[in-house]
This record gives structure tokens, C-alpha cells and sequence, in this order.
């Protein structure tokens, strides 16, 4: 019976290590593209799951990340490399914690227009640490100028600054854009700003700010940046946005 329980226990010890063994650590190498979602592009050959913690550095043949689909992991820490969210449905969902090093960036691709589909950050995590240098921006990643369902108005010398959760500025008889987002729980991007000529780009107006969007059951420590500011452009400045953290330990 004494021995019976000694094998036991010891298989159930080995059970549980098994368990503690299967999560790993996978490492981005950027060998093929910048796409997240091709296997090649990390060590071990594919695309990291639920079960694993993932690494982005400058040790990577490339160094800037597209994640396009919506990914399941255990914790991410960046740093000397940048990962770019695209699609607004695209949602990074951590088991642990997700960490911006020093020279770490995520952030949003350029401006888009009123037709395109739009882009933000959606970030759900236990803690999300953001360390000094490491930035968490999307600074005239919302709509692009003159889109956007709180445009300034324009064309023309004064136009009018774009709108978010208050109104854009009224420039010289142009009228700054309409609010379109609620301020005590803001989720949309910024509009763009009114432009001179928006066929010149040296006198178009600028883009709003992008969204971004944490689900933090724990804590967020901010030591580095975080911004979501609308562009001045020097004609009409865009729209600013949003960082919105839902669930958050302080």
C-alpha cells in the first residue's frame, strides 16, 4: 500500500510537470515576411498558440510585425521592434501579461479613409506594462483628412478641425466637424481635419487620431508613452482619439 501511493503521487507529479512543460517559448525571426500568421517566420516553424509566451526583438531578420487575424497567447514582450495591429476585429488575447520594452512599439497603420476598413489596438491582458521608452502609440492613425463621420469641414485656407469626442475647431467660415463619440467611454477613431487642397498633399488636412483599446483584468503601469493624439497638418488639425482601458487593477 506504501508503495502504491509513492506511484501514485509520482505520477501525478509527473502530470502536473508535463502540464508546466507543454507551454513554451516562442521567439520572432521575420525569416520570410513581417506577417505574424506565417509559421516560417518563428523559431520551431509555426505561428505561436495559447500555450505559448512569445518574444520580439532585434534579434529578428525583421523587426516590424503585422498581426492582421486575431491570436490567443500566454504573455508578449517587445522591445526593439515594433507590431502593428490591422483591422479593427483583430484582438490580441493574453492567459499572462503583455510587456513594452525599451524601443518596443505597437502601434496602427496609416490613416484610412471613410470607405477603407478601419484599424485599431484591442489588447486583452492580466497586467500590461508599458516601460520607459517603450511606446503604446497611434498619434493621426484614424481617419485619414476629410473622412470620417466628424470631418472638418473645407476645403479652404481655414478649414475646419476634425471632431471625436468634442467638437473639431471652426476655422475661417469653414466649421470644425461634429463630435461623434461619447466622452466618458470613448471606442472610435478621430476624424481627419478639413483640407486647402486635398489634392495637394503639402496643403491637406490631418489625419485623427487611432483607437486603442485594453482589457486589463489586472494592473497597467505606464513608465513609458501612450498617445492617440490628431495631427496638425498646419491647415486642420485631425481629430484626437482614444487609449481606453477596460477592467483595470489601478
Amino acid at each position: 500500500m506504501f508503495r502504491l501511493q509513492h506511484v501514485i503521487l509520482a505520477w501525478v507529479a509527473l502530470v502536473a510537470m508535463a502540464g508546466t512543460l507543454h507551454a513554451g517559448t516562442v521567439y520572432w525571426q521575420g525569416t520570410i515576411s513581417d506577417k505574424w500568421a506565417t509559421g516560417g517566420n518563428w523559431s520551431g516553424g509555426s505561428k505561436p498558440g495559447a500555450a505559448d509566451n512569445v518574444i520580439v526583438d532585434a534579434s529578428a531578420t525583421r523587426t516590424n510585425v503585422v498581426l492582421t487575424n486575431s491570436t490567443t497567447i500566454i504573455s508578449l514582450v517587445i522591445s526593439n521592434a515594433t507590431l502593428v495591429f490591422t483591422n479593427w476585429t483583430t484582438k490580441l488575447t493574453t492567459s499572462g501579461n503583455v510587456t513594452i520594452r525599451k524601443n518596443g512599439r505597437i502601434t496602427l497603420p496609416s490613416g484610412f479613409s471613410s470607405t477603407q476598413m478601419s484599424n485599431r489596438v484591442h489588447i486583452a491582458c492580466v497586467d500590461l506594462t508599458v516601460m520607459q521608452g517603450g511606446t503604446l502609440a497611434v498619434d493621426g492613425k484614424g481617419y485619414s483628412f476629410d473622412t470620417g463621420p466628424g470631418k472638418g469641414d473645407g476645403p479652404g485656407a481655414y478649414a475646419g478641425g476634425g471632431g471625436h469626442g468634442g467638437k473639431g475647431g471652426d476655422g475661417d467660415g469653414y466649421i470644425g466637424g461634429n463630435s461623434h463619440d461619447p466622452t466618458n467611454a470613448p471606442m472610435l477613431p478621430g476624424s481627419g481635419g478639413g483640407s486647402f487642397q486635398s489634392g495637394v498633399p503639402a496643403n491637406q488636412g490631418g489625419k485623427g487620431g487611432g483607437a486603442i483599446y485594453v482589457q486589463a483584468s489586472g494592473t497597467v503601469t505606464i513608465d513609458g508613452t501612450i498617445s492617440a493624439n490628431g495631427l496638425n497638418s498646419g491647415w486642420a488639425c485631425g481629430g484626437g482619439a482614444v487609449a481606453c482601458f477596460g477592467n483595470c487593477g489601478r
